[in-house]
């Protein structure tokens, strides 16, 4: 008996049925340093990053992708 693998939106954390996620590449805005946490001017940088329907939606509706990085740890979110 195999696993299923489980893939995540990496925007909301949605985690239904996979078919419903897609990874693509997206532009996002960057709003800390890639090597420390410290605020920086924001630019943009394309991640491939998975996503699912609904957040393909508000992104196809010109909402902005952000992205935050601190030990390790990347944060895509819309901000609200």
């Amino acid at each position: 008996m195999s696993k299923e693998t489980i893939i995540s939106c990496d925007l909301c954390w949605y985690t239904g049925d996979n078919s419903n996620i897609k990874n693509i590449n997206v532009d996002v805005i960057m709003t800390t340093e890639q090597d420390e946490w410290r605020a920086t001017t924001p630019y943009f940088e394309k991640f491939k990053i998975d996503v699912c329907n609904e957040c393909q939606k508000r992104r196809l509706n010109w909402e902005p992708v952000f992205w935050s990085w601190a030990q390790w740890y990347n944060d895509y979110f819309f901000k609200k």
